[in-house]
């Protein structure tokens, strides 16, 4: 079911940007540049920071840091975003932790990425790769709670391990409420366990069930008045989970999560409808 969702999650982000492309919505901004204030980290701790999270993943920075801050969206963060030749960081600029990085390692050798998936590093070493390396950077995850899924993004020859990877992750979910495509990953290389992404998700500190004003038979109502004709009776029941306004094109201000009542529907042979009910207001978005 998780996969299902994350699934559904990539579909939508492909599908808003495609449209963008086409005209048919406004193209989201999703990164905007910001000038520095006196709540932000000076540049060069955040500098010291990237570099120990690359030290953390044994992977030498290489090139003169290039620095910007950033408000990106689709993490719902104000960050430093430190980038090396081999490797890019992002630095939470209130407190300094890490919330994202991605890091270019060496080739594998030839031989080795003409294995097969037999020859990838078993999910289990892939999950202890992913826990260790959390605790580097000081992140609890729940063992419990930690799904692995090998995935082959680009394959030479059919099957090898050139492109594969384990993607390995933990939904997001605080105060009893989960947070909808939100989850810490880990990208590691199938073929010899080299770590070469990870993104930690934004904060549901904020949000509790008390903050709830609609219910979920009013928002069912609302979903089911706002869906397309041929989808009203696919509607399901719905639950309630944080969402990234930015991503679904709600309209918000601030970098936080809202409530939302999560419906979905699907005409046979079309595309699925996402319809958002705003748990506090009742506005409702289909996407």
């Amino acid at each position: 079911m998780r996969h299902r969702k994350f699934t559904c999650l990539l579909f939508l982000t492909i599908l808003s940007f495609a449209q963008a492309a086409e005209g048919i919505i406004p193209p989201p901004k999703m990164q905007l540049p910001r000038e520095p204030d006196k709540d932000d980290i000076p540049k060069d701790k955040a500098i010291a920071a990237a570099r120990g999270v690359c030290d953390a993943f044994a992977l030498n920075p290489t090139g003169t840091p290039r620095v910007r801050l950033v408000e990106f969206r689709m993490d719902l963060c104000r960050a430093w975003e430190v980038s090396y030749d081999n490797a890019c960081v992002k630095i939470e600029s209130r407190k300094g932790q890490p919330v994202g990085a991605r890091f270019s390692r060496p080739p594998l050798p030839a031989e080795l990425a003409k294995k097969k998936k037999d020859s990838a590093i078993p999910e289990a070493e892939a999950k202890r790769i992913a826990l260790q390396a959390a605790e580097k950077i000081g992140l609890a995850l729940d063992a419990d709670k930690v799904t692995c899924d090998y995935q082959d993004l680009w394959e030479m020859e059919k099957g090898d391990l050139l492109g594969a990877i384990w993607v390995v992750y933990q939904p997001t979910e605080a105060n009893g409420i989960k947070a909808f495509g939100s989850a810490t990953f880990f990208s590691v290389r199938a073929a010899d366990g080299a770590i070469e992404a990870l993104s930690l998700p934004h904060s549901l500190s904020g949000l509790t069930k008390d903050d709830v004003k609609i219910t979920q038979e009013e928002a069912l109502r609302r979903a089911r008045e706002k869906a397309q004709p041929e989808v009203r009776d696919q509607v399901d029941k719905g639950e309630l989970l944080a969402v990234n306004p930015f991503m679904f094109r709600i309209p918000a201000e601030k970098l936080e999560p809202i409530l939302c009542w999560v419906f979905r529907a699907q005409a046979e042979g079309g595309p699925p409808n996402i319809i958002f009910v705003n748990a506090v207001d009742g506005a409702v978005y289909v996407r």
